[in-house]
């Protein structure tokens, strides 16, 4: 079961958006950051290397996760259209930070599986991998609720823009209003 503290001056309820990304950041030790944007209807996932990647690695890179997640598509995608599916990268000195945006409404708890492990397999050395939260079976469990959670976000036209990362063996989720407040996960 994932605890929660909360920052004062917030409520106890969590967002659908919020445990969703509790749930990409716990399941998920190689995803550095994501962020929720209700408007646009789109989740950016961000990968850290510890390696400065050229431009034509860069490139290779996004051709072959573009191929991966195509295949994917063919295979298991449902009738929904992929809106959004759209990838950057930023070098700093010897840190490249890879990111991946895809709409809510087509994407899926696989494909996010996916996604994390073409990455780690492609940058085994180079890939920030925080430690695991969970073992492997809490790890399957908790897919299985990202899956439901997802679901619920799709459905869910309001809320605000929420962004997760890590800090000290933590998941801090960040909700963006006039007064940010701060959820931390153990």
């Amino acid at each position: 079961m994932i605890r929660h503290l909360l920052r004062e001056g917030t409520t106890d309820e969590l967002s659908n958006s919020a445990q969703f990304l509790v749930s990409v950041l716990v399941c998920y030790p190689e995803v550095a950051t994501v962020k929720f944007r209700p408007r646009s209807r789109s989740l950016t996932l961000s990968f850290t290397m510890t390696k400065a990647l050229t431009e034509q690695e860069a490139s290779l890179l996004t051709e072959h996760l573009e191929e991966v997640l195509a295949v994917y598509w063919e295979l298991f995608q449902s009738e929904v259209p992929i809106e959004v599916c759209r990838f950057s990268h930023e070098v700093w000195d010897e840190l490249t930070l890879l990111e991946v945006e895809r709409d809510v409404d087509s994407l899926t708890q696989g494909e996010l599986a996916v996604l994390v492990g073409v990455m780690r397999e492609g940058f085994l050395e180079e890939l920030m991998v925080d430690s695991p939260f969970l073992d492997e079976d809490e790890r399957i469990l908790q897919e299985e609720v990202m899956e439901e959670i997802l679901a619920e976000v799709r459905l869910d036209r309001s809320g605000r823009e929420v962004f997760g990362f890590r800090e000290e063996g933590r998941v801090i989720i960040s909700n963006e209003s006039r007064r940010r407040s701060f959820l931390r996960f153990r």
